[in-house]
């Protein structure tokens, strides 16, 4: 992810660049760290054989600490002390107590994260003004700023969409069924399955979202909205796209896609 400078948006919101800086900024980027991929915690649990079985595992949280350089504007009567005082509304933000970090490629936001700044450190004597925070992140991996939608025309049995981020991340479904069916499901590129044990009627509307945070399932029939949590298939998965090409595959092609989106979450920068 190639990115020119990084955004701060709190109280008041900070720019930070990285490529083509002016002598005019007043804030300038020196160092980052919690920018690569998050660490992984795996779960392992002893066999009966004396090895090991592998249980699963998940990223650990992400933690960005920023060096911000301070440099003020002396002709015009600007001072290190009001430029950290703008990045206090940081510390304190307006809305809740979450700031949102931003990446931009000339000027256009490519992913962002939220976070709050729990260590605001000053160097107050140097001859080169600084602050450095530490900004503990809500999700591990930097997200996309808005949903994108799979490319069509989509296939029905074999769909291939592409994600462009490098992590894994659910997706939202809807589609309509054009024939009576016994059940449905879908099958992601790693082959986990969600399925559907249900007995679906010509125009039922079935929508889920494999999203962690949101993930749920419904039918809408004429006036009835369904809840398919309790028809979901015995070892269902909530199925998730990876990064770049993911072949998919659907159990029966008689339904029309109404709609197939996703946020894609990246690594890293």
């Amino acid at each position: 992810m190639k990115i020119t400078s990084i955004r701060l948006v709190g109280l008041k919101t900070i720019t930070l660049p990285i490529l083509d800086a002016l002598p005019g900024d007043p804030y300038s980027f020196k160092s980052a760290d919690g920018l690569g991929p998050p660490g992984v915690d795996v779960t392992l649990s002893k066999a009966i054989n004396l090895g090991l079985l592998y249980k699963g595992r998940r990223p650990q949280g992400r933690e960005i600490v920023l060096k911000v350089g301070l440099n003020p504007n002396y002709a015009i009567g600007q001072t290190t002390e009001e430029l950290r005082t703008d990045l206090y509304g940081l510390f304190t933000p307006a809305a809740g107590e979450l700031i949102v970090v931003q990446f931009l490629n000339d000027g256009a936001v490519v992913a962002l994260t939220n976070g709050t700044v729990s260590k605001f450190e000053n160097d107050l004597f140097s001859k080169d003004p600084a602050v450095q925070l530490t900004i503990p992140c809500l999700e591990a991996y930097l997200q996309a700023p808005a949903f994108v939608a799979a490319a069509q025309p989509l296939d029905r049995g074999n769909p291939l969409v592409n994600n462009p981020g490098t992590a894994a991340t659910g997706i939202r479904v809807s589609v309509t069924f054009n024939a009576a069916l016994p059940s449905w499901s879908i099958k992601d590129a790693s082959g986990k399955i969600l399925k559907f044990d249900f007995a679906f009627q010509v125009g039922d509307k079935l929508e889920f979202s494999t999203i962690p945070g949101e993930r749920s399932c419904f039918v809408t029939r004429g006036t009835q909205r369904i809840n398919m949590l309790r028809y979901l298939a015995k070892g269902y998965s909530w199925i998730a796209l990876y990064g770049g090409g993911n072949s998919l595959v659907t159990s029966s092609q008689s339904f029309i896609w109404n709609s197939f989106s996703f946020k894609p979450q990246f690594l890293g920068v």
